[in-house]
C-alpha cells in the first residue's frame, strides 16, 4: 500500500502520492484497551504504518481477520487474553498465511514462555516495558521482512 491523502488500505485499494512511502498494514490483538490504543496511536504517527484492525479478544480477532488476512503485513499479539491465549490466534493465522510475521508483545518475562511463543509461530517476542520506539522498529522490520 502507498499513502495518499486518505487511507484506502481498508478497502484493499492501492493508491499513490509518493511511491517511496510504502504503507505497512498492522493488526493489533491486545485486551488492555489503554495499551492497545496507545500502541495504535504510536504506530499511526508513523508515515509508513497503518492500523487496519484492532481486537481486544481472541474472538474479535478471529471475526475481524476472517477473509482479511491478505490486508495485513504484520500482526502484534498479546499472549494473555480474556477468552484464550494469543498463540491460538498465531497458529490459526499461520495455517492460513504462514509467511505473515507476528510480533508478540506481552507482560510475561519468562524466557521459557517467549521460547514457547516462538515455537507456536511468533516471529519475535518483546515485553511491554520496552521503549515504544523498539516496538515501532520491530513492527516495521517484521512487515518489511514479510515482503521477501
Amino acid at each position: 500500500m502507498t499513502r495518499m491523502g486518505v487511507s484506502l488500505a481498508h478497502e484493499g485499494i492501492k493508491a499513490t502520492m509518493d511511491e517511496s512511502v510504502t504503507i505497512k498494514c498492522a493488526f493489533l490483538l491486545e485486551d488492555h484497551d489503554s495499551f492497545r490504543r496507545a500502541l495504535a496511536h504510536l504506530l499511526e504517527r508513523e508515515p509508513d504504518i497503518e492500523i487496519v484492525g484492532q481486537a481486544g479478544s481472541l474472538q474479535e480477532a478471529r471475526d475481524f481477520t476472517l477473509g482479511r488476512l491478505d490486508q495485513i503485513d504484520v500482526a502484534t499479539v498479546d499472549l494473555l487474553l480474556p477468552d484464550g491465549i494469543g498463540t491460538d490466534f498465531i497458529r490459526e493465522v499461520h495455517r492460513a498465511r504462514p509467511e505473515l510475521p507476528v510480533l508478540v508483545v506481552t507482560l510475561v518475562r519468562e524466557k521459557e514462555v517467549h521460547d514457547w511463543a516462538r515455537a507456536m509461530g511468533a516471529t519475535e517476542v518483546m515485553t511491554k516495558d520496552v521503549a515504544p520506539e523498539e516496538i515501532v522498529a520491530a513492527v516495521r522490520r517484521l512487515a518489511l521482512a514479510g515482503d521477501g
